[in-house]
């Protein structure tokens, strides 16, 4: 629907537009009777132009809100990630707290013997199985 009326015609936007925005005749002239034809066809060439543009334009902000769509979608869901992996960090966080409180108190108490047994047992362990690994 236009904006001068569905009941009007192009002869009668024209006239409007003319009156609006100025004409080649000046803003008072007579109308489209004055026009030569070759200028009517020319200004109806060039709103045909404009329209097209005018849809190209509608065609590419299609375009641009579905690539926004995504690209929100997309921020949505690396921002779920993120907050999981926030939580697994301060999990893990808490975990080796609780192991460090616990590592504190047995060199208090201690028990650095057994932490040094321990500690060389696992290291022999580890490279047994590194050179195990590697013979294969």
């Amino acid at each position: 629907m236009r904006a001068n009326g569905a009941g009007m015609g192009a002869d009668s936007h024209r006239r409007d537009r003319g009156l609006l925005f100025g004409s080649r005749d000046g803003p008072s002239g007579s109308g489209p009777s004055s026009k030569s034809a070759g200028a009517m066809q020319e200004q109806e060439h060039i709103e045909a132009q404009n329209q097209q543009r005018v849809d190209n334009l509608g065609n590419k902000v299609g375009t641009l809100k579905s690539v926004a769509i995504t690209i929100g979608d997309e921020v949505d869901y690396q921002n779920q990630m993120l907050d999981k992996m926030g939580n697994q960090f301060d999990d893990t966080t808490d975990v080796l707290g609780q192991t460090m409180k616990r590592l504190d108190e047995m060199v208090k108490s201690g028990k650095v013997n057994s932490m040094c047994y321990l500690a060389l047992g696992l290291t022999i362990v580890m490279l047994l199985a590194y050179f195990l690994l590697r013979k294969k």
